[in-house]
């Protein structure tokens, strides 16, 4: 038998503590290595593309502290949002960022044993932008009183047409030209129209068509009003006479309101607008 030589020793225990390194650098430490921040994002954007919501650490995240998987939510909602309107992106980003929020509360506890002390506190991702919600409020808020100022003035169209206000003779300084009442109401129903639209597809072009239009509205809401003081001050003389009364009068406090309405309706559009 061939005497094994002291070389062949060290040499033998050299590639068995090579061969216990690499297996050492190939176990949990190696499987560590695998989490990375992009990784993470990956992951998160394929959970978002297929509407799903994150309900387990995934072993792409598992590891990674805090601040970490804070950047990697942050990506993924990019990478699955894309290049969208700017408002458009923001709803997705809350819907989406919502989707990976579970990733956040499962990587605190394990930042906070591993770092030491809390460095300094990070905002949230950019999915959960506060004043989304309040900008959506408003935009409802002035949906809904622009609704209710439509509705008076449709009530108050209606009542001036069965009372026979588009057929009464007027003479060339006093009366009321039903061009201006058409034109006052059919214009703000188009500016509804076009609001409901902007409520429902959040694009900033709608909004500030729809406010551009209030400017002619409420003028020949105005108009309308100064014509018919006007007209009422001018046949004042002629009703000196006893004589029916007249069913076809607006309620002075329904036109009131009807103007508060709009006043109110055009302060919610503008501020909704500008924060688009």
């Amino acid at each position: 038998m061939q005497r094994v030589t002291p070389a062949v020793r060290v040499a033998v225990v050299a590639g068995g503590l090579l061969i216990a390194w690499l297996a050492a650098g190939c176990g949990p430490a190696g499987a560590r290595q695998q989490a990375t921040v992009q990784g993470c994002a990956d992951y998160g954007a394929q959970l978002i593309r297929q509407h799903r919501t994150a309900t387990t650490e995934p072993a792409a995240c598992r590891g990674l502290n805090q601040a970490q998987v804070e950047r990697a939510v942050g990506q993924a909602v990019r990478l699955a949002i894309g290049s969208r309107h700017k408002a458009v992106a923001r709803r997705l980003a809350v819907v989406a960022g919502a989707r990976l929020a579970y990733l956040i509360t499962v990587a605190r506890p394990a930042a906070l044993a591993g770092r030491g002390p809390a460095g300094p506190a990070r905002p949230r991702p950019p999915a959960a932008r506060p004043g989304t919600g309040r900008d959506t409020a408003a935009a409802i808020a002035a949906l809904v009183s622009w609704l209710l100022t439509a509705g008076t003035g449709g009530y108050l169209l209606a009542r001036w047409i069965s009372h026979g206000g588009a057929r009464r003779p007027r003479s060339r300084s006093a009366g009321l030209p039903p061009a201006v009442l058409y034109g006052h109401f059919g214009l703000a129903v188009t500016g509804l129209l076009i609001w409901a639209a902007f409520v429902v597809t959040a694009v900033a072009a709608l909004a500030w068509t729809a406010a551009g239009l209030l400017l002619p509205v409420a003028g020949l809401g105005f108009a309308t009003l100064a014509l018919l003081i006007s007209g009422d001050q001018q046949a004042a003389p002629v009703q000196a006479r006893p004589q029916a009364p007249r069913g076809g009068r607006v309620p002075v406090l329904l036109i009131a309101g009807h103007g508060a309405a709009a006043a109110l309706t055009i302060l919610l559009v503008v501020l909704a607008a500008l924060a688009t």
